[in-house]
Formats: structure tokens, sequence, C-alpha cells
């Protein structure tokens, strides 16, 4: 569970759930039960539009808090830097001082390297990563939701009006009037914006590139071997170690984002329904126990291996551009690693936006 302390993250949040609490207020206080009254349509929407928002609301919380991928933070000094050895694809980040799996990122505002790292985004408060990319979908769909049900309710209910259906409701009632108008300028303005980011997420899936990859590398090139290629890694196996990875079904890479429970269960944020972790990223993570293994082992051997470092340029959104250096290795080599609880953030954070 995290919780970032930044003052436009906070904002963002409590803003998310002020508009939420302010639209529901709207449609059942001044759109549904003086319309409708105490009919069946009148309790049937006020419970259906209560529980979209108790589910956006919820899968809102989930996105913020839970850990989107943070691999664990580690300070090396220069000559363990040339000692340490790792997995085909793997690269050090500047910044963190760690290992790192392929398709990780270090994101200026979290301080933090994050696996598949799409972008940092302040509505949540958090990047959108590995663990919690489901959770961030989940919110988009229900806000989606939300804002085209609150528009139909509008216009159901002024139709009724129009049509003097219901005579006792006055047209001229001025508060009515303006929370109507607030309403669906909520409605359009943030669905649209939400259509966007959904578009966005939908085309990151489906091609198996998040917002970083597709900034550093452009157009993500196939190679003969139907094989995607992604920038951080050198390797060929495309499981664990690799810069390549096999190109997959749409259904496959769904499932590495939602589970593989059913269909509705997409749709609901809970996190039981999300294990195990999808096999690729499962994998990923015991290779990074692998790697933060046998301390001890560094310091006895003390190899005088020479590993040459390249830095790779990061693009601006929450990726600092000087985080990132891979290492040319065999893939025989043994995986040791130092550790010590020291912890270093030099990075500087900075408001960051889709």
């Amino acid at each position: 569970m995290v919780f970032r302390l930044d003052p436009c993250g906070v904002a963002c949040v409590l803003i998310t759930h002020l508009l939420v609490l302010y639209s529901d207020y709207v449609v059942v206080f001044y759109l549904v039960l003086p319309v409708l009254k105490n009919s069946f349509w009148a309790i049937l929407n006020t419970i259906c539009f209560n529980i979209v928002a108790s589910l956006l609301l919820f899968s809102h919380i989930c996105a913020a808090v839970t850990d989107p991928g943070l691999i664990p933070l580690h300070q090396y000094t220069a000559n363990q830097l040339a000692s340490v050895q790792k997995p085909d694809g793997w690269t050090t980040c500047n910044k963190c001082g760690i290992h790192r799996p392929p398709r990780a990122h270090h994101c200026r505002i979290c301080r933090r390297c994050v696996r598949r790292m799409d972008h940092h985004c302040p509505w949540i408060n958090n990047c959108v990563g590995e663990c919690n990319q489901k959770y961030f979908i989940q919110f988009l769909i229900y806000v989606g939701i939300l804002c085209v049900y609150a528009l139909i309710l509008v216009l159901i209910c002024r139709a009724m009006i129009s049509a003097g259906l219901k005579e006792d409701v006055s047209n001229a009632d001025v508060v009515v009037v303006a929370h109507t108008i607030i309403l669906v300028a909520i409605s359009c303005l943030f669905g649209l914006f939400i259509l966007a980011i959904l578009s966005d997420q939908y085309k990151s899936i489906v091609e198996d590139t998040t917002a970083v990859e597709a900034w550093l590398s452009g157009n993500i090139p196939h190679s003969s071997s139907d094989t995607e290629a992604y920038p951080d890694g050198s390797g060929n196996d495309g499981v664990v170690g690799g810069g390549f990875r096999r190109k997959l079904s749409k259904l496959t890479l769904f499932r590495e984002v939602f589970g593989n429970g059913p269909f509705y269960s997409w749709l609901l944020p809970c996190s039981y329904l999300f294990k195990p972790y999808p096999k690729y990223y499962t994998a990923l993570s015991n290779t990074i126990n692998d790697v933060n293994y046998s301390v001890n082992s560094c310091n006895n051997n003390n190899n005088d291996s020479n590993l040459p470092i390249n830095q790779h340029h990061h693009h601006p959104h929450g990726i600092d551009k000087k985080s990132t250096s891979t290492t040319n290795i065999s893939s025989s080599s043994p995986i040791v690693t130092i550790e010590t609880d020291s912890i270093s953030s030099s990075s500087s954070s900075s408001n960051n936006h889709y």
C-alpha cells in the first residue's frame, strides 16, 4: 500500500471525490426524486447511480494506494556497480542504484523505478504500472459510465418537465437550473477527457506498449520472427531477461492486465480476482528476488569484471532522462548483487500531466 504526499496529487484525489459526491447529490436530490418522486424508476435509478459511483470511488482508491510495481531500493558505489552481474536486458538506474527488469522506468515524482510503468497520473496520485493498471482502467470506465448516465438522466428529467408531465416542478427554479448546468458541464468535460485516456490505455494493451516505451522508441518495430522490441532490453527469450517478447493475442494481453478470471470480474476492483499475477510478470518478480540475493557472495568473490554502462534517454512524463544505464553481459553470468540499508533519493519532483 502506498500513498504519496505530493500536493498536486492529493489535491487531484480530493477534487475527484468531491466531484463524484457532488454529481451524486445533484442527480438524486435535484433530478430523480423531484421529477420521478417515489416511483419504481426513481428508486431504481437512485440505486444504480449510487452503485456506479461507489465502484468508481473504490476503484479510484485502489488505483491510488496500490503498489504499482515499485522495485526495492538499494544503493551502490561505482566499484560495486562494476562487479554486479545482471540478467540479459536488465538495466541499472543511476538515480535509485538498483537493478531493474526490462520495461521498468524511473519516475521523478515517485522517485522510484516502477515495473512496466505507463505514466504518472496526478488524478490517482500514483504511477500507473504493472500492479494497478487494472484499477486505473476500471476507474476510467466507471467515470465514463457515470458521465453518460448523468447526461441521460438530465435529458429525461428535463424532457418530462418540458412536456408538462410533472406540473408541480417549477421550470423557473434557478437553483435547479444552475446545478443542472454544472452537472452537464462536468459530465461533458470529464467524459471527453476520460474517453481520450481510455483509448490510450486500450491502445497500450493491444499493442503491448506502454506510454513510456512509445515515447522512447516511436514506432516499435517488428522483427522477422514476429516479436516486438522493447527499448530497455537486449535479450531474445521474451519471458524474463529479454528485450523481445513474442507477439501475444489480444485476449492474452488483456488477461495480463485484468487477470485470468471470467470477463465480468474485470470490472470488479477486487485484488483476490487478480491472483496470481500473470506469468510474465510473476517471472519478472521472481527474477528481481534472484537479482537481490546473495549479498555475501559479491563481497567474498569480488570479481574484477568490468561491465560497460550506457545511458538511455527518458521522457518528461515522470521519467528522468538520466536514470537508466544498461549492462551488456552474458546470460550465463552469475547473478549477484550488493544491498545496503541506506537509501538516497536526489531527483527533484515536478507536476506531471497526461
